[in-house]
């Protein structure tokens, strides 16, 4: 048995009301293949989805085409393993304990930003506490004026039409080019330096591991990482 962590770009994320999804599971799920019916460029009945609770008035929903993760999971079928638990790149390490690349303490009370910034993507992840605010994947944005761009825009947005006062924090997985380079193209951007995540912090070592190599397998680190070890699609 393996666990399978999907690219960004594989998957929709999508913000949904949290009214109505805290009865029985299929009545929430029909609840959300409902309100998403008209949002998505494909029919929502012939994809697989699965959600993170109600955490505040809203949802933050995954969702995946059936043919698409098939095509994930028939790979490694044919190499001989069972795909089990199935996660996306930024959830993986928007789940990494707060220690993770050397926190500080009540990071994890304000909001938060996660930049998930890999090779042929970008991905935002807005959280206020453990309340989801924004979630953004751009595929095609690799260069570093490009994503500077869009962190400058997905700033903006925040500050004009979420009510925000200020991140408290800023996290980095830079795995499509040089690390430090990947820092400097947002510090400007963002108006801080944000922190490199370091993803086998959790496992309490003395010496981080900021290098390109552990950023390539910072998703997967995650997963391995997880407590509670539950599929998200």
């Amino acid at each position: 048995p393996v666990s399978l962590v999907l690219p960004d770009p594989a998957v929709r994320l999508a913000l949904v009301p949290a009214e109505g999804l805290r009865g029985r599971r299929a009545d929430a799920e029909a609840t959300i293949r409902l309100r998403l019916h008209t949002a998505l460029p494909f029919d929502v009945r012939s994809a697989r989805l699965a959600w993170n609770g109600t955490r505040g008035d809203q949802a933050l929903v995954v969702v995946v085409l059936e043919e698409v993760i098939r095509g994930y999971e028939e790979a490694l079928e044919d190499l001989g393993f069972q795909p089990g638990v199935v996660e996306v790149s930024c959830l993986a390490l928007a789940s990494l304990p707060e220690t993770v690349a050397g926190a500080r303490p009540g990071a994890g009370e304000g909001d938060r930003l996660l930049v998930n910034w890999d090779d042929g993507y970008v991905s935002f992840l807005l959280r206020r506490g453990e309340e989801p605010l924004l979630a953004r994947t751009l595929p095609g944005e690799t260069g570093s004026d490009g994503v500077a761009r869009q962190a400058t825009s997905t700033l903006q947005f925040y500050r004009d039409r979420l009510s925000g006062e200020g991140l408290q924090d800023v996290v980095l997985r830079a795995a499509a080019g040089p690390v430090d380079d990947a820092m400097v193209a947002l510090a400007p951007a963002l108006g801080r330096e944000p922190r490199l995540l370091e993803p086998w912090a959790a496992l309490g070592g003395t010496r981080a591991d900021t290098s390109a190599p552990a950023q390539a397998v910072a998703a997967a680190a995650a997963c391995a990482l997880r407590r509670d070890r539950k599929s998200v699609v």
